[in-house]
């Protein structure tokens, strides 16, 4: 179990440490030398450690590692989990749509693990903390995941429809000397028969990979209903 332990973390602090050096720092400082980056790379290793290290309180203070690790995959990727399944089966569902319901489903998952390490640590008291006993942070973890998959969802249609209600009846009229914009006044109420048309519109080159992500998602999905 120590040995899983250690590869684990170091290929978190691997991951980490490559994220931060090539898409953060050299972004920032793009002049940066190879030696440069190395260091930085070390120096975001140690940062890593030193949380890792003082977030061992708040890990004890779960009922068991076991439900800690899960609580915490529960609240954070689902959002991931979202995009990528949509990218297989809703290939129109756009950048935007894609980005916002990440930032609410992320927004969501961290609200409820702070709250949740705050019920759990700074809550002796119950009287005190009634404020914190509500479905939110009580639910159990597993059904905090099937709301957030649902939110998420409902999100990133949400914003794919509405942009596409956009691109529909917005229209530039440009002539010479003279650009306007023009709105088209009829109104279009996008009912399921054309959010299914503009949403659902899957290439035929990918069947395989669209059969076996049913499979994994029927799986899954089981699990769920068995052991939550």
């Amino acid at each position: 179990m120590l040995s899983a332990l250690m590869s684990t973390l170091a290929s978190v602090f691997n991951s980490s440490s490559t994220l931060f050096t090539m898409d953060i720092w050299k972004r920032v400082r793009p002049q940066s030398s190879p030696r440069k980056l190395v260091f930085v790379g070390r120096c975001v290793v140690a940062a890593m450690c030193c949380i890792s290290i003082l977030w061992v309180p708040i890990v004890e203070s779960s009922s068991s590692l076991f439900v800690y690790v899960q609580s915490v995959s529960n609240y954070l990727a689902p959002p991931v989990t979202c995009v990528f399944l949509a990218a297989i089966f809703l290939p129109k569902v756009n950048e935007t749509a894609v980005f916002y319901s990440l930032l609410v489903g992320e927004a969501l998952g961290l609200l409820r693990l702070v709250l949740e390490i705050v019920r759990n640590n700074a809550c002796d008291d119950q009287s005190t903390c009634t404020v914190l006993d509500n479905p939110f942070v009580t639910m159990n973890y597993l059904h905090f995941a099937l709301m957030e998959t649902l939110i998420v969802w409902i999100s990133m249609l949400t914003v794919t429809v509405y942009e596409a209600y956009i691109r529909r009846h917005a229209s530039i009229d440009i002539t010479e000397g003279n650009t306007s914009t023009k709105v088209k006044d009829e109104t279009w109420t996008p009912g399921i028969s054309h959010v299914l048309q503009h949403i659902l519109q899957t290439g035929g080159e990918d069947k395989g990979s669209v059969v076996l992500s049913i499979g994994v998602l029927a799986v899954v999905m089981s699990i769920y209903t068995v052991y939550g």
